[in-house]
């Protein structure tokens, strides 16, 4: 059988890991608010 395409939960693990990454980045001062609001916005456009 073909694989199947990853269930939604897999997308929301990686969309939550993602967003959480931006969060730490920003929190540790290598985005600024603007940069971590736009990464936000296309990460969630995204999924």
């Amino acid at each position: 059988l073909p694989q199947a395409a990853q269930p939604p939960q897999d997308l929301h693990d990686v969309l939550l890991r993602r967003l959480r990454e931006l969060g730490e980045l920003h929190r540790d001062g290598v985005l600024t608010d603007e940069e971590f609001a736009t990464t936000k916005a296309a990460v969630l456009r995204d999924f």
